[in-house]
């Protein structure tokens, strides 16, 4: 039997990540640096898995 509930789909890489990030990064650069992270997951993603993505 297959579970038939929805799959929980997230909307980028792991906050802790984007968290880390935007607190670390000059704010000048912060934004171009979080639309690059998530430009990397959703390729690695599409490409890996997300599970893979979120490892990385």
């Amino acid at each position: 039997m297959s579970d038939s509930r929805p799959r929980a789909r997230t909307d980028g890489p792991p906050r802790l990540a984007v968290w880390l990030l935007g607190s670390l990064m000059h704010p000048a650069d912060r934004d171009c640096a979080l639309s690059d992270l998530d430009e990397e997951f959703e390729e690695r993603s599409e490409r890996d898995g997300e599970s893979a993505a979120r490892r990385w």
